[in-house]
């Protein structure tokens, strides 16, 4: 957990005790229907809390694991495709390929090779 959910998570705990604390004291010396609406509000920042642990643990996780606990997380996604040396011979002989600006620019398709100006040319 990073210093500020920690400073995050203080600020929690204490907004929750003082509205306990209002809670209490209203109870004593109030209305019924504002000791209600503060012992809900009192729950609302540990809700907060809650999800800020949370949160720091899932971000823990990824640092650990990296992207493994992200598909974790998310069973539905399908994993990310790997990197493999056939697909970065592919792409390199595809460049390699390239004759000139035309090819680039029409994917690939047959063009005539008389018209060809290559951009790295120094003619």
């Amino acid at each position: 957990m990073t210093r500020l959910a920690r400073v995050v998570c203080s600020i929690y705990g204490a907004t929750s005790l003082f509205l306990a604390y209002a809670t209490v004291q209203q109870a004593m010396y109030g209305e019924l229907w504002a000791v209600a609406a503060l012992s809900v509000c009192s729950v609302v920042p540990l809700i907060g809390l809650v999800r800020e642990t949370e949160h720091a643990d899932a971000m823990a996780r990824v640092q650990v694991f990296g992207g493994a606990a992200a598909a974790l997380d998310c069973p539905d996604r399908p994993p990310l495709p790997r990197r493999t040396p056939g697909a970065e011979v592919a792409v390199a002989e595809a460049m390699a390929a390239a004759c000139c600006e035309t090819w680039w620019a029409t994917a690939g398709a047959e063009h005539d090779p008389a018209t060809c100006t290559r951009k790295d040319s120094t003619a």
